[in-house]
């Protein structure tokens, strides 16, 4: 999710809580440019506006950004790419391949994101677009808060986003979160 306030916020209970895959079968690493190919695949699923490989290169190089890929065997099967800041972490690409979604991959990345928080770095920022709902239910449903909202913020379509922010004493609830929905094997 290309990572964003002030709207009546939607009861997301309407949805059905996922089905978790048991996390001992999620591995996590770095991200590398052998990657890439597996990342772009994810990427253009997931969005209308995607990444180019090039704007992925330049964040592998870039020494503010970090990411991650998540695998389950030998399938890539989401990714994860943040900018280390003074004082937090900012989320700048997420998504978890088509045929995972909904069964906790999403939920296991920003777990790893969460746990990296410390003294130093106590909070998570990201952006969302505005009609990507989905994504901001299921940030809330990790504990993030929508701050604020940003008139024309992504460029290519003008479209607002929201700000959202995960704080360091949240963390109890992501895990109490995975915990309660993780179903055996």
């Amino acid at each position: 999710m290309h990572i964003n306030a002030l709207r009546p916020t939607i009861d997301f209970r309407v949805f059905a809580a996922p089905r978790v895959v048991d996390s001992s079968q999620l591995k996590y690493r770095v991200v590398s440019k052998n990657d890439l190919n597996d990342v772009m695949r994810i990427e253009s699923q997931a969005f209308e506006y995607p990444w180019s490989r090039d704007e992925f290169e330049y964040c592998l190089k870039a020494s503010e950004c970090e990411g991650i890929v998540v695998e389950q065997g030998d399938a890539i099967v989401g990714y994860l790419f943040y900018e280390v800041r003074n004082g937090f972490y900012r989320l700048l690409s997420f998504a978890v391949d088509e045929r995972k979604r909904r069964k906790g991959v999403g939920s296991f990345m920003l777990g790893v994101l969460a746990d990296k928080l410390d003294a130093e770095r106590v909070e998570i920022s990201c952006f969302v677009r505005e009609k990507n709902v989905q994504a901001q239910l299921f940030l809330r449903s990790l504990g993030y808060q929508t701050v604020w909202a940003v008139k024309g913020f992504y460029r290519e379509s003008n479209e607002d986003a929201r700000r959202m922010t995960f704080r360091r004493n949240e963390r109890a609830a992501v895990a109490d979160f995975a915990r309660r929905h993780r179903l055996a094997g």
